[in-house]
């Protein structure tokens, strides 16, 4: 009887919804916007509709910081090739209107 329990246990697990829509099966040709529309028309099972959407923000979010880092170095960039343009005396006189 127990042996007979287990194995329809096991076979309802197997053929569960709640067990087969956590596997992420997601045509790897299509395009990021193309994977918003599927997700967005409900082509895919909730579960995976989510995770597209959460990996779409974070890719989204990655860039944005990417982009944020990147004109930080620029800015930093041109100020370090400024300042290696002014003359000592100049250099001083911004320190000091600095302070003030």
């Amino acid at each position: 009887m127990a042996l007979f329990n287990s194995q329809t246990a096991a076979e309802a697990g197997r053929k569960s919804r709640r067990t087969s829509a956590k596997k992420l099966v997601i045509d790897s040709s299509l395009d990021e916007e193309q994977l918003t529309k599927n997700a967005l028309n409900v082509d895919y099972g909730a579960v995976t509709q989510r995770q597209v959407l959460l990996m779409l923000i974070q890719h989204h979010l990655k860039q944005q910081d990417r982009f944020i880092k990147q004109s930080i170095d620029e800015e930093d960039l041109v100020s370090a090739a400024y300042l290696k343009t002014l003359s000592r005396i100049e250099l001083e006189e911004l320190m000091e209107s600095q302070n003030a």
